[in-house]
């Protein structure tokens, strides 16, 4: 079980799952940089200083729980700020996805949608830009979205 330290959230939010591993298992570890959508990524996804940097797996996993604290505290005050009731499975899975998009305001309209709409439009953020541009559905994104709308609506799997 995974407590939270060294950043300011509800004490009452625990995690009952491990959300890490979910986002090592859609990101996946690379050592060198790689090209994502509009800038260098490294490590889980973590932003690279350039196309030539590398990174540990220690190194990796410290960024991956740094960023992943930051994403959390962003969907914490999301939740406060909006008067969201979410519970920790929910908090869990918002965070994967800001984690993957790097914000939860368009998917939850800032803060105007209902916790149902938001668990059917998770599903909607599966696509990327093809070479040419043009939106296509990704089947990684789209397996990722399933599995993130899965925990929002119905938790950890026992």
């Amino acid at each position: 079980k995974r407590q939270d330290k060294d950043i300011d959230v509800d004490p009452d939010i625990t995690t009952t799952g491990d959300p890490l591993s979910i986002i090592r298992e859609f990101e996946g570890y690379r050592e060198k940089a790689y090209w994502d959508v509009d800038h260098w990524a490294i490590g889980y996804g973590s932003k690279a200083s350039g196309e030539g940097a590398s990174i540990t797996k220690e190194e990796a996993e410290t960024k991956l729980k740094t960023e992943f604290d930051k994403f959390r505290s962003m969907v914490v005050d999301h939740r406060e700020e909006h008067g969201y009731n979410w519970q920790p499975h929910q908090v869990d899975a918002l965070t994967i996805f800001a984690y993957n998009i790097g914000s939860i305001d368009g998917l939850t309209e800032d803060g105007t949608r209902g916790d149902e709409e938001i668990s059917e439009m998770i599903l909607e953020y599966n696509k990327m830009r093809d070479r040419n541009g043009k939106l296509v559905t990704a089947k990684g994104l789209t397996k990722r979205r399933q599995a993130e709308a899965k925990l929002f609506t119905q938790g950890y799997e026992s």
